[in-house]
């Protein structure tokens, strides 16, 4: 019953990733973060590679959805290959997921803030906020102002990977041991 499940959704899933690789009109509602994702050509050109990669890594946890992640593994990479995806329950992608950028005014490559931090122009400050999951129901939380981004993204790093050990913790039992192992050595990067 697994498997069949599974076999059902890798189609669905393959088609997911393609079309964000596709970088066409018809995906412009597909967020940013994808903007330079590609699918390694041997899945490309081979559905059937793909599916059996797939089905070898497919499993179960907690009733929730699962989803192809190439992040964890990828080591900035922007590329769905099978060296640098795993399939991850739906609270664990979440929870990576690294791809909101913020300016600090207007969108151009050279204002870039690190990852969770903010810039207010009222106060001339930098913070982060950060929703933790680590401890049961969500929770936004304002963390500390800063005079510079880099000392608001000191402190953004500290408790988002707090909060991924914490959540790495609730699902040791649900999850394979290759990814709790990874995981516990995820390292927050400011871009």
């Amino acid at each position: 019953m697994i498997l069949q499940k599974a076999n059902l959704y890798a189609y669905r899933v393959y088609d997911g990733i393609k079309a964000r690789c596709s970088n066409t009109e018809a995906t412009v509602s597909i967020h940013k973060c994808y903007d330079k994702s590609i699918m390694r050509q041997g899945w490309l050109d081979n559905l059937k590679s793909f599916v059996k990669w797939y089905l070898e890594h497919y499993y179960e946890c907690r009733e929730e959805s699962m989803h192809v992640d190439k992040d964890l593994f990828g080591e900035d990479s922007d590329m769905y290959h099978p060296d640098f995806c795993c399939i991850l329950p739906q609270g664990l992608n979440t929870l990576l997921t690294n791809c909101k950028k913020h300016y600090k005014e207007g969108e151009t490559s050279d204002n870039v803030l690190p990852l969770g931090v903010r810039y207010n122009g009222r106060t001339g400050k930098y913070s982060s906020t950060i929703t933790f999951t680590g401890g049961g129901a969500e929770k936004l939380i304002i963390l500390s102002e800063w005079d510079t981004a880099e000392e608001a993204f000191a402190e953004y790093k500290i408790m988002k990977q707090a909060d991924i050990l914490m959540v790495a913790a609730k699902y040791k039992e649900s999850i394979p041991d290759y990814i709790y192992d990874r995981l516990l050595k995820v390292k927050v990067a400011p871009y």
